[in-house]
Order: structure tokens, then C-alpha cells, then sequence
């Protein structure tokens, strides 16, 4: 069921081909208004190629997913209209420093 914010309760899938399909997927830490929000669909066996100029949002998208796939299966929430999960195993590596509120990007900092 999705709440006017922006965030659904995902569907839990303990067994599937698709690993994450979601539409409209953000952010959490983004306000709705203004957030770039993304139609996902990962399935297993496939690899995702994200490419795209310096700051153009792939670090976002790409913490969006791991965050969305985290949160689902804690019970929380995702920021996106629909979202339906497998168990996955994230994987990451990011600078510390980052403030995605201010628009500071691993480049940019």
C-alpha cells in the first residue's frame, strides 16, 4: 500500500527469479518533491551496468537500491510506488562524507 509520501510496504519474495522490481523507486533520504525516482528491475543471473556523467546521480540510484533492499527485509517501508524484493546480499562501499541533502557526491567531495 503506498502513503502519500512516496513510500510503499514492499512484497517479499523468498523465492524468485526477479531479484528487486520496483517503479518509481527514491531516495528515502530525499524529499519527495524534486527527487529523481527510477523504474528498477534486477533479475538474478543479469548484470547492471550504470553509467552517466560526474554527478549525475548514479551513486544515489545505486545507495536507493541497496537501501530499498535492506529496509524491505527489516519491515520498513521503501521510497518507491511499487516494490517487490527478493533476499538479497548488498554489498558497498562509499565515503563517509557524503551529504547527499547538501549535494555532495563522492566526486565532488
Amino acid at each position: 500500500s503506498r502513503d502519500p509520501d512516496g513510500t510503499t510496504f514492499p512484497d517479499l519474495a523468498s523465492d524468485a527469479d526477479v531479484l528487486l522490481d520496483a517503479d518509481a523507486l527514491g531516495h528515502p533520504l530525499l524529499p519527495p518533491v524534486g527527487a529523481v525516482r527510477n523504474r528498477v528491475r534486477l533479475a538474478r543471473g543479469e548484470v547492471v551496468v550504470v553509467t552517466g556523467s560526474n554527478m549525475a546521480g548514479k551513486s544515489t540510484f545505486l545507495r536507493a537500491v541497496g537501501v530499498a533492499a535492506a529496509m524491505a527485509w527489516a519491515g520498513a517501508p521503501v521510497a518507491a510506488a511499487r516494490c517487490r524484493v527478493a533476499p538479497v546480499r548488498p554489498f558497498t562501499s562509499m565515503r563517509v562524507g557524503d551529504a547527499l541533502q547538501e549535494g555532495v557526491s563522492t566526486f565532488y567531495a
